[in-house]
């Protein structure tokens, strides 16, 4: 009896589906070309690093700190600068060398959560005892989120002074966010003259 009621009803239910036509699913929304354009990454931020270095023609060091900052702009735009203040011996002799660095960097999403990260600064150094020197830095580099708390970074680049031939260098380093506007950080960075170890801390509002 079931069974022919089924039989019998088959042909309506069958209409009754075809009479009324699927609602199509709602798209998803597309992200605008500024959330897609958007970095994972803040560039406003302030550090201080303690630095241990090995260069050529030092006996010892050159050793000290540096204080340095970035301050991000509109249209995937960043400033950013800093001061080393560094000290080492050269045979019987102390020489200090303090850097100023002035530059400006873009930023570009690769893939979340990695951003290409540019630059291009000038530098300035003044070594006692020596002489004043002026010269320029570039370099490419990568940010990549590994999680919510971690953050590496690595990045290639140019420096030239005055006196003396360019020089190719190589940094790593990474971050441990303690809290979402504090950061423990080490860097280590080396090149044909010089190689340095860094520990610091970064804050970003």
């Amino acid at each position: 009896m079931i069974a022919s009621l089924c039989l019998a009803l088959a042909p309506t239910l069958v209409d009754s589906t075809q009479a009324q036509p699927q609602q199509p699913e709602p798209a998803a929304p597309k992200a605008s070309a500024k959330e897609a354009n958007a970095s994972t990454f803040s560039y406003t931020y302030a550090q201080l690093e303690l630095v241990r270095g090995d260069a050529d023609g030092f006996s010892d060091g050159p050793d000290g700190f540096e204080i340095s900052g970035s301050y991000g702009l509109q249209s995937n735009l960043f400033v950013f600068g800093g001061l080393s203040f560094l000290n080492g011996d050269v045979g019987a002799a102390s020489v200090d060398v303090d850097t100023l660095e002035i530059g400006l960097g873009y930023h570009q999403p690769l893939a979340r959560p990695t951003d290409l990260v540019l630059g291009m600064s000038f530098l300035r150094a003044n070594v006692d005892p020596g002489s004043d020197s002026n010269g320029y830095k570039l370099s490419a580099g990568v940010r990549h989120e590994a999680n919510a708390q971690f953050e590496l970074d690595g990045s290639v680049g140019y420096t030239d002074f005055d006196e003396g031939s360019g020089d190719v260098w190589l940094e790593l380093g990474g971050i441990y966010r303690a809290t979402p506007q504090l950061g423990l950080l080490a860097t280590l960075y080396t090149s044909d003259d010089i190689d340095t170890i860094s520990l610091g801390v970064r804050w970003q509002p």
